[in-house]
């Protein structure tokens, strides 16, 4: 097979640049290292008996006009935001959950060290405006 160009790394980036390379006609070649595709979004085991996908809750802002463009939802996927989105246990048993609410992921938020003040609202992880992820169907 003769590629027209290389793309390096089987992740979800190097995945979606390749199938819109070769939706636009040209033929694609993806060299990935590891025996499987998917980067940081394929389940791996990270501790006997313990399976995750390591780091594809960090998805983030999925662009909707790849979903559609690439037909990712017809052809069956279906994305999930769990609730939390994520918990940091500390030393000490407490935690620090971050959810998709920012008003509930302040609202959770201890006081700053040595004082009784929050993080104040321009410190929420999320931007109202930007575009959400189409509800799976």
């Amino acid at each position: 097979m003769r590629a027209d160009v290389i793309v390096v790394g089987g992740g979800p980036d190097g995945l979606t640049a390749t199938a819109l390379l070769a939706k636009g006609g040209l033929k694609p070649l993806l060299l990935e290292r590891r025996p499987r595709v998917g980067g940081a979004a394929v389940t791996e085991e990270f501790h006997p008996g313990f399976r995750a996908s390591t780091v594809a809750h960090t998805l983030g802002p999925f662009r909707g006009s790849l979903l559609a463009e690439l037909g990712l939802l017809r052809q069956g996927l279906t994305l999930i935001e769990p609730e939390p989105r994520l918990f940091a246990p500390r030393p000490d048993g407490r935690g620090l959950l971050l959810w998709g609410d920012p008003e509930k992921e302040l609202s959770g938020v201890p006081p700053l060290p040595g004082s009784d003040l929050r993080p104040p609202r321009a410190a929420a992880r999320h931007d109202p405006a930007r575009p959400r992820l189409p509800a799976a169907a």
